[in-house]
């Protein structure tokens, strides 16, 4: 099981990697770890391994992210379920042009659902912040990584910060050499505007280096 996620109504909502037929599903049970119930079983057609937490967004439905796509594509899928009947939706089966395997979503104030590909696009890309809306239109890469100058390997997907801000961590690049080190990054949506915040340059003697955990930013 995926980290667990608190709903509407107090009912806990995840993903399993995999189930009996191997590509993961998605449950619910109360908090008292009782009324466990499989919502929706995952298909060769749908892809495999949903190995990000759910988020529920403000119309009421869960939305997720397939790390592989259909038949095991290397892209992955992003999705939709209602909570109350478990109609299942595919809302983007992600091609090359929009990179390789979708991290966790967040929903901002404009309504629109944000997050980050791993890698990608194209063959040798390091990844990218996408943004669509809840009927799976209107998506668009935001900005796409280089390595060198602002970082590689998104694997935290991002956060909203105050003013319209979005806030990651790349895992690995930067540092104007593109070596193993990574950064923190801000993405302003309304004017497009993408800044690092912070260089890691050091391994375990000094500052550090690779964030991977999801960052969180503060008062």
């Amino acid at each position: 099981p995926i980290t667990p996620m608190e709903g509407n109504g107090g009912a806990l909502y995840g993903t399993t990697w995999l189930d009996g037929l191997g590509a993961g599903s998605i449950f619910r049970l109360t908090t008292d770890g009782n009324n466990y119930t499989v919502l929706y079983t995952f298909t060769a057609t749908d892809g495999f391994l949903p190995v990000e937490p759910l988020m529920q967004a403000q119309d009421g439905l869960l939305y997720g992210s397939l790390y592989l796509g259909p038949n095991g594509s290397q892209f992955g899928t992003i999705f939709k379920i209602n909570p109350v009947d478990h109609n299942y939706t595919v809302l983007r089966h992600l091609g090359a042009a929009d990179g390789f395997h979708p991290t966790r979503l967040i929903q901002m104030s404009d309504g629109n659902l944000y997050g980050t590909v791993i890698n990608g696009p194209g063959a040798s890309g390091h990844g990218a912040i996408f943004q669509m809306d809840t009927n799976g239109d209107n998506f668009a890469l935001l900005h796409t990584f280089t390595n060198v100058l602002d970082g590689s390997q998104l694997h935290n997907g991002v956060v909203a910060g105050p003013n319209n801000m979005l806030y990651g961590a790349a895992e690995s690049g930067g540092n104007n050499l593109g070596n193993l080190q990574g950064t923190i990054y801000q993405y302003h949506v309304p004017s497009g505007t993408f800044t690092v915040v912070y260089t890691f340059n050091g391994g375990q003697l000094g500052p550090g280096m690779q964030p991977l955990g999801v960052v969180a930013p503060g008062d």
